[in-house]
């Protein structure tokens, strides 16, 4: 917030919770009934440390009480790999990551980390409709520009990129895969960034205070 300006925002990306499939959990209802009755906790993977990985799963387990292991990992790609063979329960990655896994049957969609459901799981709920809006762990893409870029620069990057954002050249290329096209200004990209960060700082120290998410 101090270091850039915002340009504006161009794509939204929303992330998918994923069971593997021999542990049976259909749906994230089946998920919350096995969570909260396990004798032994299920293990969830993370990319690191205050990731969306592990945010939005430690928000998931706070708010319905689920029982869950946190198994960190460096990186998407030793993350889903131990999903797929069965080492994690479950864990978040990118649609396009683990769909080939979805293809072949290893991995089960259970919940989409976003406000819209995707259109490739159209019947995949979002954790929107279960009523947790805050963190918003939606992922964004945007344009930046110095701090100190003059006024007039920033004015004129903006004016390029709306016209780029807008066009079917455009959406033809960022829809589908998880992603859908946006454009929101640089006051707009401001107000949401400054409200994602102060309420991913709060929670952040809500789980630091709080302890472990079971």
């Amino acid at each position: 917030m101090k270091d850039f300006t915002p340009i504006g925002l161009f794509v939204d990306s929303s992330v998918v919770l994923w069971a593997q499939a021999s542990t049976g959990i259909a749906n994230f209802a089946a998920l919350r009934e096995r969570a909260r009755d396990a004798q032994r906790p299920l293990s969830f993977g993370t990319t690191g440390g205050g990731s969306v990985s592990e945010l939005s799963v430690e928000q998931l387990a706070r708010h319905f009480g689920l029982n869950l292991l946190k198994v960190l990992y460096k990186g998407t790609a030793p993350q889903v790999a131990d999903l797929v063979a069965g080492h994690i329960d479950i864990g978040v990655a990118d649609y396009p990551v683990a769909a080939g896994h979805l293809a072949s049957g290893k991995l089960v969609p259970l919940l989409v980390i976003g406000r819209q459901r995707l259109p490739e799981l159209p019947q995949v709920p979002t954790n929107f409709e279960l009523g947790i809006e805050e963190p918003d762990f939606t992922i964004w893409n945007g344009l930046f520009a110095p701090a100190a870029t003059p006024a007039p620069i920033v004015a004129r990057l903006h004016e390029a990129l709306a016209v780029a954002a807008r066009s079917e050249a455009f959406r033809k290329v960022a829809e589908g895969q998880g992603n859908r096209p946006i454009f929101q200004t640089g006051e707009e990209a401001s107000a949401r960034l400054r409200r994602k960060l102060d309420s991913r700082r709060k929670f952040k120290e809500q789980i630091e205070r709080g302890g472990p998410a079971a």
